[in-house]
C-alpha cells in the first residue's frame, strides 16, 4: 500500500483520488497456502491500520478482501462459497473493530470476491443470495443495511471446470458463466482467456475475453437492468434455498468459533474436499460432462505448448534490479506501528516490500501451519490417462489399441459400440472396429490377430448367454494377457458371476467408473505420464 501510495504521489496521483482496491485477505492466503508471514493478530492490525487510513486518505479504496473464489475452485458448493464469505467477513469485522477501527467504518470497505461455477441457474442464485446475506451480517453488527450496498462484489470464472484438452470448449463455458455473474448483479468481472490453464494465453484468447465484456456490457444491455433475473420463479426459489443453506452453515462455523478456528481444525477444508470429491467422482463416472475430456475427446488435436519461461533466471534478474536500486531500509521501531506513518516515509526513501514486512511484523509470533485447501481441476485425472497414453505411443509408435468385436447387423452392435468407442477414447485409446462378424470364434481370432491389449464384445443382453463363453475363451486361448470386456452390465447377479467365471474381466456401463477402469488398463501395458 506504501508503495502504491508513493509511486502514485510521485506520478502526480493523490492518494484521495485513487480507487479500485488493494485488499488484505490473511484468513484466505491461510487457507490457501497453509501459512502466514506472521501471526493472524499482527497481520489484523495491519489490516485494520491500512484501513483506518485509507477511509481518511483514500475513500474509494477498498482495504479488506475476502477471497471466496479459492473455495469454488477447489470444488466447494455455492452454499460452502457463500458460507465461507460470510465466515471470513464477520471474522474480520471483530478482527478490525478489536483494532480500534468502528464496524461502520470497515463495513464499506470490503471486496468479495467469487469464482464462476458452471451451474448457471445456481450461479445466478448464489450472487443474488450474497446480498442480503451480506445485509443480515452487517445489521447483526449494529450497523444500519444500508452500509452493506457499499461492499464490492467481484467475479471471476472459475477454474475447477477448466481444461488442457480440447480448450477452445473453454470459450463456451466463460461465456455462459460470465453471463450467469451479469445477471447475478456482481460489480466487477474477471472473464479468463479459455486457454488460460495451459500457460499458452496469446493475443488471440486474450482479445476474445476482452470482447465478451464488451459483447455482455454494450451489446446486450445487461446493465442497464438492476435486476434481470428478479421475478423468475425459479431464480427466486433457488436464491432462497441457497440464501438459507448458507445462512445454516455460516451459523454451524460461528458455533465453532469462526473461519479461523475451523481451518485450525480442518474442519472446513474437510467440507470442501468431501464436496470436490463427489464432483471428481461424478466426472469419473461421467455423471458430470466435461466435452472434449470425458465426453466427445478429440485424439487428433495438437496440444497447446506455452512458451518456454526460465523462472530462475527471471527471479535472478529481479533480485539484482532490487539490489541495484534498493532505497534506505524501513526504519526501525520500538514496537509494530499501528500506522502507515512509518511505511509510507520508509516507502519515499526507497525500502523494498521485505523491508516493510520486517517492520510490520518483526518479532511478532508466527501462526501455526494449517492444511491448505486442495485446489485440482476436475479434469486432471482424465488428463493424466491422455498424458499416460500419448507417452505409450511415443515408446511403441501406436496408442493403446482396444479391439471391438461387433456381433451380427448393425442393429444388434452399434448402439454398444458407440459407446464403447468413446468410453476408450476418453483414456487414449485408439479403436480397432472395421467390421461386424457372425460367430463368437472369427471375432476372438481377428481380436488375438489385431494386437490390441483390450477386447470388447458389443452386442444384445439377448445374444450374450451364448456368445460371452465362446468369445471369452477363445481370446483367453489365444493370447492369455488380453482384458476381455463386455459391453454392458446384467441386472442379475449370478449373471454376472457366470460371465466372470467364462473369462469376462471387466463391464463398461454408463454406471462404470470410466477414470478408474481406464487408469488400470493403461497401468496394466505399463502405460505412464
Amino acid at each position: 500500500a506504501s508503495l502504491l501510495i508513493e509511486y502514485a504521489r510521485t506520478h502526480g496521483a493523490p492518494a484521495g483520488k485513487l480507487s479500485g482496491s488493494l485488499t488484505a485477505d490473511p484468513l484466505g492466503h491461510w487457507a490457501a497456502t497453509g501459512h502466514l508471514p506472521a501471526g493472524l493478530d499482527s497481520l489484523y492490525d495491519s489490516l485494520a491500520g491500512w484501513t483506518a487510513w485509507a477511509s481518511k486518505n483514500s475513500p474509494s479504496l477498498k482495504t479488506i478482501g475476502v477471497n471466496a473464489a479459492l473455495w469454488g475452485d477447489a470444488g466447494a458448493t455455492a452454499t460452502q462459497e457463500l458460507a465461507f464469505a460470510l465466515a471470513a467477513a464477520a471474522e474480520y469485522l471483530r478482527a478490525v473493530s478489536h483494532h480500534s477501527v468502528p464496524v461502520a467504518v470497515a463495513v464499506g470497505r470490503f471486496e468479495f470476491k467469487f469464482a464462476v461455477g458452471p451451474q448457471f441457474f445456481t450461479e445466478v442464485a448464489k450472487f443474488r443470495a450474497f446480498r442480503p446475506l451480506w445485509t443480515r451480517v452487517v445489521s447483526a453488527f449494529g450497523v444500519a443495511p444500508d452500509y452493506a450496498g457499499k461492499a464490492s462484489v467481484r467475479a471471476s470464472t472459475g477454474r475447477w471446470n477448466k481444461t488442457r484438452l480440447d480448450p477452445h470448449v473453454n470459450m463456451l463455458r466463460v461465456t455462459t458463466e460470465a453471463l450467469s455473474a451479469v445477471l447475478g448483479g456482481v460489480d466487477a468481472l474477471h472473464i479468463a482467456p479459455f486457454d488460460e490453464v495451459t500457460g499458452a494465453t496469446n493475443d488471440f484468447s486474450r482479445r476474445i475475453a476482452r470482447n465478451l465484456h464488451t459483447l455482455l456490457a454494450e451489446e446486450f444491455n445487461f446493465a442497464v437492468v438492476a435486476d434481470p433475473a428478479g421475478g423468475s420463479w425459479y431464480i427466486e426459489k433457488l436464491t432462497d434455498e441457497l440464501a438459507r443453506k448458507a445462512w445454516a452453515l455460516f451459523q454451524d462455523i460461528e458455533g465453532k468459533g469462526g473461519l479461523a478456528a475451523a481451518l485450525r481444525s480442518g474442519y472446513a477444508q474437510q467440507l470442501v474436499a468431501k464436496a470436490a470429491a463427489d464432483k471428481r467422482d461424478g466426472v469419473a463416472k461421467r455423471r458430470i460432462g466435461l466435452v472434449g475430456t470425458n465426453l466427445f475427446p478429440n485424439l487428433r488435436e495438437k496440444p497447446m505448448v506455452a512458451a518456454p519461461f526460465d523462472a530462475a533466471a527471471f527471479q535472478a534478474q529481479r533480485s539484482s534490479e532490487v539490489s541495484t536500486h534498493r532505497g534506505a531500509p524501513a526504519k526501525a521501531a520500538a514496537r509494530r506501528p499501528r500506522t502507515l506513518a512509518p511505511a509510507l516515509s520508509s516507502a519515499k526513501e526507497g525500502a523494498t516490500v521485505g523491508q516493510l514486512s520486517k517492520l510490520f511484523h518483526a518479532g511478532a509470533p508466527a501462526e501455526a501451519a494449517i492444511a491448505p485447501v486442495a485446489s485440482r481441476r476436475a479434469s486432471e485425472d482424465f488428463e493424466e490417462l491422455r498424458a499416460a497414453a500419448a507417452a505409450f505411443a511415443d515408446l511403441s509408435g501406436n496408442r493403446p489399441k482396444v479391439f471391438l468385436a461387433k456381433m451380427g447387423p448393425v442393429l444388434q452392435h452399434k448402439a454398444r459400440a458407440d459407446f464403447s468407442a468413446g468410453f476408450f477414447a476418453v483414456g487414449g485409446f485408439e479403436t480397432l472396429a472395421k467390421k461386424a462378424f457372425e460367430t463368437a470364434e472369427a471375432a476372438a481370432q481377428a481380436a488375438v490377430e489385431s494386437g490390441a491389449s483390450v477386447a470388447v464384445l458389443c452386442s444384445t443382453d439377448d445374444t450374450y448367454p451364448t456368445l460371452v463363453p465362446a468369445f471369452a475363451k477363445a481370446v483367453k486361448a489365444g493370447n492369455p494377457k488380453i482384458t476381455v470386456v463386455l459391453a454392458g452390465l446384467p441386472a442379475e447377479p449370478a449373471v454376472v458371476a457366470a460371465y466372470k467365471e467364462a473369462g469376462i474381466d471387466e463391464f463398461i456401463h454408463i454406471r462404470a467408473n470410466v477414470y478408474e477402469l481406464l487408469a488400470n488398463l493403461l497401468k496394466k501395458i505399463g502405460a505412464t505420464a
